[in-house]
């Protein structure tokens, strides 16, 4: 059994009882990245992508927490 489950799976992936499976949502997500690139899409198009999608950032999502922690 893995150990790491204190650890931040990478994107795509989550610990579930000791091990790193799929997460399916964010699967989808390197899928359609993946297809964007694959039809030629520059990187700013698919940033601009995941912008109007309302994809965030790790760092806003931190900001995001950090700001509802000190509303609380």
């Amino acid at each position: 059994m893995n150990t790491h489950e204190n650890n931040q799976a990478p994107f795509g992936y989550r610990w579930e009882d000791g091990e790193l499976v799929h997460h399916a949502k964010e699967q989808a997500v390197i899928r359609a990245l993946a297809n964007l690139r694959a039809k030629g899409y520059t990187y700013k198009a698919i940033g601009d992508w995941m912008a109007q999608e309302g994809f965030i950032t790790a760092r806003e999502q931190d900001e995001n927490v950090r700001r509802a922690q000190s509303k609380a």
